[in-house]
């Protein structure tokens, strides 16, 4: 399906979305090969060197192209700063070009379409890069639907005199798209944040646009505290949009269950606030690759 055209005075901006670890070689030939066809090719080369971190710049970039051009790789697809930089263009509207880097990776669901350029084979890349350049100029990629606009946020309101702190967000962000294996994240005390508690900074982070983009998949928000005693299906239904994707359970062996086969090929962001011990975490730790368990610790508890 074609994307809306673009004004005939607006230049050809595209911008190029890729994964450092598997995505970068293939990202800056095409940068190269664009830009001497005379598209206005931007991609983020900081992260070549300091790593996959979301900027105003990124956001600025996005804003201005008329095509976004996804190279899709087993890291782009783990990769929360791709995910939100591909949700941002298909919210604002922008042609998405999606391309294999690898032939066999995984593909997001709404990056999925029949005409696939695939660019796996170095062998093939001067035959099908015309292809791309059609692609571009004619703006064929995946149109974004308006009802895929709504997703489930449960996260408590900020407070009424919580001002606008870009940088708080910067460093939160950054903590939250960490790389690594490791999907578990506490957030504890931030130099130079005095006054602003953990609670409140984790609210932050899920009214954050850029985090909704990158958990496109929705926003859970588990309010524990020191004295609850609540079992994990309690929890569970407390938070009814992820209680309706888990369906019906018999048993809190059948919800722990369904809560890690959900999640399993999800990007979400799971929030486990005030918690107090370590016990009240272990159930929401889930093998999903693309979500995040974010823990705002109020106790002193044992390492995960």
């Amino acid at each position: 399906m074609a994307c809306r055209p673009m004004p005939p005075s607006e230049p050809s901006r595209v911008f190029i979305s890729y994964a450092r670890k598997d995505g970068a070689t293939l990202a800056q030939r095409l940068q190269k090969d664009l830009k001497e066809q005379g598209f206005d090719a931007w991609l983020d080369t900081r992260r070549l060197t300091a790593g996959d971190i979301w900027s105003r710049e990124i956001e600025d970039a996005i804003d201005r192209a008329s095509v976004v051009v996804a190279l899709l790789s087993a890291g782009s697809y783990l990769s929360d700063i791709c995910r939100a930089e591909q949700q941002r263009a298909l919210e604002k509207g922008k042609c998405v070009i999606p391309v294999r880097v690898q032939s066999d990776c995984d593909v997001p669901l709404y990056l999925q379409t029949r005409h696939w350029l695939d660019l796996s084979n170095p062998k093939l890349y001067l035959e099908l890069l015309p292809l791309l350049v059609d692609s571009i100029e004619n703006k064929s990629g995946v149109v974004f639907s308006p009802d895929k606009l709504l997703r489930y946020n449960n996260a408590p309101a900020l407070p009424e005199n919580f001002g606008n702190r870009p940088d708080l967000l910067q460093a939160l962000r950054n903590t939250l798209f960490t790389e690594g294996a490791n999907r578990n994240i506490s957030l504890t005390a931030m130099q130079g944040m005095g006054g602003i508690g953990k609670t409140v900074r984790a609210q932050a982070l899920c009214h954050d646009e850029v985090v909704h983009q990158a958990f496109p998949d929705g926003i859970c928000w588990f309010a524990i505290g020191k004295e609850s005693q609540l079992d994990f299906p309690a929890r569970i239904k407390s938070v009814p949009g992820l209680d309706r994707l888990l369906g019906p359970y018999d048993g809190e062996a059948a919800c722990l269950a369904q809560y890690r086969d959900v999640l399993r090929k999800r990007a979400a962001l799971i929030v486990v606030d005030d918690v107090w011990r370590a016990s009240d975490v272990q159930p929401f730790i889930a093998e999903s690759p693309r979500s995040r368990l974010l823990i705002t610790r109020m106790g002193v508890i044992q390492r995960l």
